[in-house]
């Protein structure tokens, strides 16, 4: 789609699977060894942190599926939430 991808983005004490800068988000793939309740919080706290958007996908189908409406929705405030990262000592 012409975004530029980070593979394993620092992310305070988590890492990221795939940063997009561009669109201040994350996908996160979410193999069988994933635990519901600890990417639940995990999410929370990327978004009250730095207010990263995060998909969680397990397949290539649900991502092919959920991306172009992920996207939509992330460009659409993507300049605030980097702003509020920024103030909030993100430096990604």
């Amino acid at each position: 789609m012409g975004y530029t991808v980070v593979a394993e983005k620092p992310a305070g004490p988590y890492r990221l699977d795939c940063w997009l800068s561009e669109v201040w988000a994350a996908i996160e793939y979410d193999g069988p060894a994933h635990w519901r309740r600890q990417d639940a919080k995990r999410d929370a706290w990327l978004w009250d942190t730095y207010r990263i958007m995060v998909l969680r996908v397990t397949d290539l189908e649900t991502l092919a599926q959920a991306i172009a409406p992920f996207f939509d929705e992330a460009l659409l405030t993507v300049s605030e939430r980097k702003v509020y990262a920024i103030e909030h000592g993100w430096h990604g």
